[in-house]
């Protein structure tokens, strides 16, 4: 939670901002983007002339600046994306910079943050090499973060998802390490806060990611002993509780080879259920939908949906947002 706001700050402009930024939130969550980016705009504007004399205002503009960010890469806009990730880190730095926040934990985690971002869209847009050295740096930055305050479960959290998403980028034998590491941090996290769902959450999309990987340099055996685990987690899953998001998280993760049938068909549970959320619409749940439809022996409709999915594409960067759904980022992203 943030502090109380000061009333030493003007009352006429920080409020409404606030309240412009709650409208984006309140609308991202019901899934209408669009309507999202536009108040998300209008708090941006109102911020920026007070934000270069108001440090509640500057703290204020990279929240926002960091929903934008979030907001375009969901509407499969990862160019216009990365702009407002840039000015993000452009902002965070400045401020960590300054004499009085250069040892400020919260002033270098927003510039670790930055860091992230920007490499992360800019590695999954086609500048991989760039992409994996900066988010080493922002990894070098919350390794320290977390050493300085090990009982910091946010510090420790910064960590393990940083480098699941350098394990998400990297070449998958390379990964392991990483990601077993990061799946470690998460056993800890989730067995010192059992009840913490996005620790649970984030068990789960480390577990795929590690099989996918192992997958990958051809140790199925392993791969699907992680697979089983992350199998296991779902077995008291009410569809009706979880959104469309983690549902295509569910069924990529159950479709890691090897797949079994039980597997399959869970996906496809998944998968259509999502697929009905979306009223067919996006390509990339279509995209999945098609992979269960193939596991579980329906390859002619497979090929359909497949076609679908690809006539619906957007034209625009090569973002995939599956991957995007398999990160930090994910619905705890948006507060309202």
């Amino acid at each position: 939670r943030r502090p109380p706001r000061s009333t030493l700050f003007p009352y006429t402009t920080l409020p409404i901002s606030m309240v412009y930024t709650k409208l984006g939130n309140l609308l991202s969550l019901g899934g209408q983007r669009k309507e999202a980016l536009a108040r998300y705009a209008a708090a941006k504007s109102a911020l920026e002339p007070i934000a270069p004399s108001n440090p509640e205002a500057n703290r204020d503009l990279l929240e926002v600046l960091d929903h934008i960010g979030w907001t375009e890469l969901g509407m499969g806009n990862p160019q216009e994306a990365l702009a407002s990730y840039m000015q993000y880190l452009k902002l965070a730095r400045r401020l960590a910079n300054q004499p009085a926040n250069e040892s400020m934990p919260d002033a270098r985690r927003n510039l670790a943050h930055g860091l992230e971002r920007v490499a992360y869209v800019k590695a999954r847009t086609g500048n991989v090499k760039q992409g994996l050295q900066e988010l080493e740096q922002a990894l070098s930055v919350y390794r320290e973060l977390a050493a300085a305050n090990p009982e910091n479960a946010d510090a420790q959290r910064d960590v393990a998802m940083t480098q699941l998403e350098i394990g998400d980028i990297g070449r998958p034998r390379e990964s392991i390490p990483d990601l077993k590491e990061a799946l470690q941090i998460t056993e800890k996290l989730a067995a010192a806060d059992p009840q913490n769902t996005q620790y649970s959450r984030d068990r789960f999309v480390i577990l795929g990611r590690l099989a996918y990987a192992l997958s990958k340099s051809g140790r199925l055996a392993e791969a699907k002993a992680f697979t089983d685990q992350a199998a296991r987690l779902l077995t008291n899953v009410e569809i009706q509780d979880v959104s469309e998001y983690d549902l295509m998280l569910y069924a990529s993760v159950l479709l890691t080879k090897p797949v079994d049938r039980n597997k399959a068909e869970r996906a496809l549970q998944f998968a259509r259920v999502a697929t009905e959320r979306t009223n067919g619409k996006d390509p990339f749940v279509l995209q999945i939908l098609a992979e269960a439809q193939n596991a579980s022996g329906d390859p002619a409709t497979a090929v359909a949906t497949a076609e679908n999915a690809l006539a619906l594409l957007p034209r625009q960067g090569t973002f995939d947002s599956r991957d995007r759904k398999s990160t930090r980022l994910n619905s705890s992203h948006i507060t309202i």
